[in-house]
């Protein structure tokens, strides 16, 4: 067992591969800190999630009292934990698992990105990976802007630009749409023509083969084709849009930009010339699970500001 501190912070991140779990201090040094398989409900089941948090908590825990380490705040920030029913899950689980905990609070974890990217404060994150959704917080209270699934929206995801540029190709191949370097692409993609690919996605997993499309689209449109950067364009209006009107209501033009589409420079920076003037929009680079820190030690009242992240950062890139 380690030398105590005075206070220990417990945060933690959890998505559908893995588990990312830190302890620190008041001070936001980085005490431990374990990584385990996926804590997410989806694609698994209930008890294989609750195991592979339950390892992570208690690896990360196993230099203190283990999961009887007396934490001031635990905040986990896990995929899915938007939904109240999850949350409510996860929260009963986390409660019994560290009965020393003086509180624990579970969150999405778009939060977790957010308060990595900007603190504690106001702000907003725009996640863009296979699926899409903004949040806004404005004084502690989170509010959501799309993120309706596949089916009913992600604008500007990659499933949205898969689609699009899948549609794009379609169009051209019955002659009503202009002719573009995507037809022959996503046949190479597929292995197949366009017409043996539709009837394998429709049979198949579409949501992931349609997803897999987002960087041919990319591609394609950073080579120059018309149609490419049309539909690229298309996209990213649609999610600059949803980043303007969760902005709308933050006193603060910040925004957090997290997920695997946000890595091409050139969406990146379409989308963010679409933006209103005065807008600061930044990739994150800190781990999520350093936001997770920062709002269990904010519960607490600790000072959660710029010295608290920057040790806390360069402790977990360590």
């Amino acid at each position: 067992m380690t030398t105590k501190c005075k206070k220990m912070y417990l945060g933690i991140d959890g998505g559908g591969t893995k588990t990312d779990a830190a302890v620190c201090d008041e001070h936001g040094k980085i005490l431990s800190r374990a990584i385990g398989g996926g804590c997410a409900f989806t694609g698994q089941t209930r008890e294989k999630a609750e195991g592979n948090l339950r390892g992570a908590v208690e690896a990360a825990l196993a230099p203190f009292d283990g999961c009887k380490t007396p934490l001031a705040g635990v905040c986990a920030g896990i995929a899915g934990c938007g939904l109240p029913p999850v949350q409510a899950r996860y929260q009963a689980f986390l409660t019994a698992l560290l009965p020393a905990a003086k509180q624990i609070k579970t969150c999405s974890d778009a939060i977790n990105a957010l308060s990595a990217g900007i603190g504690a404060g106001d702000g907003v994150i725009a996640i863009a990976g296979t699926g899409s959704s903004v949040f806004c917080r404005v004084r502690g209270v989170i509010s959501r802007v799309g993120g309706w699934g596949y089916l009913l929206g992600d604008e500007g995801s990659g499933f949205d630009l898969g689609k699009r540029a899948l549609t794009a190709a379609l169009r051209a191949v019955d002659g009503r749409g202009e002719k573009t370097a995507l037809t022959g692409a996503l046949e190479e993609h597929f292995g197949v023509p366009l017409s043996e690919a539709v009837a394998q996605i429709y049979s198949g997993d579409g949501k992931s083969m349609i997803s897999s499309c987002a960087p041919i689209l990319l591609a394609c449109a950073e080579a120059g084709d018309r149609e490419a950067l049309s539909v690229l364009h298309a996209s990213a209006s649609d999610l600059a849009e949803t980043i303007e009107t969760a902005l709308a209501s933050c006193p603060v033009k910040k925004a957090v930009l997290t997920g695997s589409v946000w890595k091409n420079a050139l969406y990146l920076n379409t989308v963010k010339g679409m933006l209103g003037d005065g807008v600061q929009a930044m990739r994150l680079e800190a781990p999520p699970v350093l936001g997770a820190l920062i709002e269990a030690a904010a519960m607490d009242g600790a000072d959660t500001g710029e010295a608290f992240a920057l040790l806390a950062s360069q402790g977990l890139n360590e």
